[in-house]
């Protein structure tokens, strides 16, 4: 898996949507994960903190995940995972519940820990 920024990822979602747009009966699915409350620990802890926490959470997704799959960050309190080339729509449903385990265990950024809970 590749995790990039924004404009980077981007591109490779555009590229990888024509790639499979093209072949029939493709399956794709696109995961959206929002981080509510990090606006409020970012005037709590300082905008360094959040985007360590960020960061850490797409690098746990990008080695979690398929080689083929895409992480990137949409903005400073958004991912998205882009799962390609899907055997069954049920991996797209595993791959939510790997994701909701992977963000549940505790993060460690400069000598604190934290704990995302899915809301």
């Amino acid at each position: 898996m590749t995790c990039l920024a924004y404009p980077d990822f981007r591109k490779a979602m555009v590229e990888l949507l024509k790639q499979y747009t093209t072949e029939p009966n493709a399956l794709m699915a696109v995961i959206f994960i929002q981080f509510e409350g990090l606006p409020e620990l970012d005037s709590l802890l300082g905008l360094e903190i959040v985007d360590n926490l960020i960061i850490e959470s797409g690098q746990r997704l990008d080695e979690a995940l398929q080689e083929k799959d895409l992480v990137g960050y949409l903005d400073r309190h958004h991912l998205i995972c882009l799962l390609p080339n899907l055997a069954a729509p049920s991996y797209a449903e595993l791959a939510g519940y790997q994701i909701l385990r992977i963000l549940g265990q505790p993060f460690f950024v400069n000598d604190r820990q934290f704990v995302l809970t899915p809301v």
